[in-house]
């Protein structure tokens, strides 16, 4: 099984930029009608525009997964008694246990 985490792809969606400069600058230099260049650029626009969302739907898992990554806390320093009851500080882990649990079931969700 691919256990190795992929991040997303992001050289990719910083190409499209100097890509549709590119493609702009090719387009001025055609010979073409006033509606002939208004329709090569929307023509462009819709291009970039359309390869802006196949990259985010390609790299959803990976930017989801990233994000939970950067903001998931730290399980050890939530799991220590905060006072010296141990009921109290029994029921705080078991429901950050729980709490947990529902984290994990949204991240499977999210990333499959």
């Amino acid at each position: 099984m691919h256990t190795k985490k992929q991040g997303p792809s992001w050289w990719l969606l910083y190409l499209l930029l100097p890509v549709m400069i590119g493609l702009f600058l090719i387009e001025i230099r055609l010979t073409l009608s006033d509606t002939g260049h208004r329709l090569a650029e929307v023509l462009i626009f819709l291009v970039f525009i359309g390869s802006i969302q196949l990259w985010l739907k390609a790299n959803a898992g990976a930017i989801v997964q990233e994000d939970l990554e950067r903001w998931q806390p730290d399980i050890r320093t939530e799991l220590s008694p905060i006072s010296p009851q141990p009921v109290r500080s029994a029921r705080v882990t078991k429901r950050l246990k729980y709490t947990w649990r529902i984290q994990e079931a949204i991240h499977r969700r999210l990333t499959g």
